[in-house]
This record gives C-alpha cells, structure tokens and sequence, in this order.
C-alpha cells in the first residue's frame, strides 16, 4: 500500500495520478511489488482498502492479457472488470448512469487525455486542468465501467 499526498493542496493532482496508476500500468518481473495507492485524506474502510487491493491486482492480469488500455473504450472496459472482480459498489443512480453512458458513448475511440480525463473523472476534474467539461459529475465514467460490466444479481 502506498500512500498519496493530496493534503492541502499539495502536488499531487489526484486525477492525473490516479489515471497513471490505472492505465500506465508496468508489468512486474517476477516476484516483485504491485502497489495500490491510497490517498493521504481519505479515511477507507478494511472493504475500500481490499476494494483498491484487488482492482490493482486485477489490472496487473488485464494488462498481461491485453495489454495498456489506450482508448477510453478500453479503459472503460478495463476498470468495468476492475469492479467487477472487485465487487466495487456504484454510487450514482440509474438515472445518472444513464445519462453519463450516453454523453461518454460518443467519446469511446478517443485517446485525448483532453477527452479521457473528463470522461472518466468529471467536470470538476476538467476544469481544474483546463480541459472542456463534458457535463458528467465525479467519477461519472469509472461509474459507468463499473455499471457496464456488473454481474446482475
């Protein structure tokens, strides 16, 4: 576990960090470390903290099989499965999800960190990197990949 700095207003910028640790992923020789990063001001639970463990062990497999995710299509795909095998709980309602799914579905073959950060992070996250918004809330597009790969039940 590694814990991430993102106290008052530090360097860190946590969507940019987060997204490299998500989808610039090194695959570990053998019998070497995979880190899961926590962030300094939140306060996690013991099923938040294993959550986190086993979506970074999860894209550690993703990438061996098919390699960095590029698109946000992929990466999509990539952090729906992350959630699935991690039972990773949804936080927006059906309603959002809904909306959210159709505004990112016109952005799935984009590579644009311009395009991705805002589809996978919000609105918020946009501005604060002076990209357009594409009028999705906080972490609407890791929502969304979630809510795409669920297993119903």
């Amino acid at each position: 576990l590694t814990v991430l700095d993102d106290a008052k207003g530090g360097w860190t910028q946590r969507a940019v960090t987060d997204a490299n640790m998500r989808f610039n992923i090194q695959i570990p020789p053998k019998r070497a470390w995979i880190s899961t990063g926590l962030w300094a001001t939140d306060q996690p639970s013991p099923v938040q903290v294993r959550g986190q463990v086993m979506m970074s062990l999860y894209r550690v497999q993703h990438v061996q099989m098919y390699g960095n995710a590029s698109t946000l299509a992929q990466m999509l795909f990539q952090e729906g499965m992350a959630g699935r095998y991690a039972q990773w709980p949804i936080t927006l309602d059906e309603e959002e999800l809904a909306y959210s799914r159709a505004v990112i579905d016109d952005y799935l073959s984009s590579s644009d960190y311009s395009v991705l950060i805002p589809a996978l992070y919000g609105d918020q996250t946009a501005r604060e990197l002076g990209y357009a918004p594409l009028g999705l809330s906080a972490q609407a597009g890791l929502e969304v990949a979630i809510s795409m790969y669920r297993i119903s039940g």
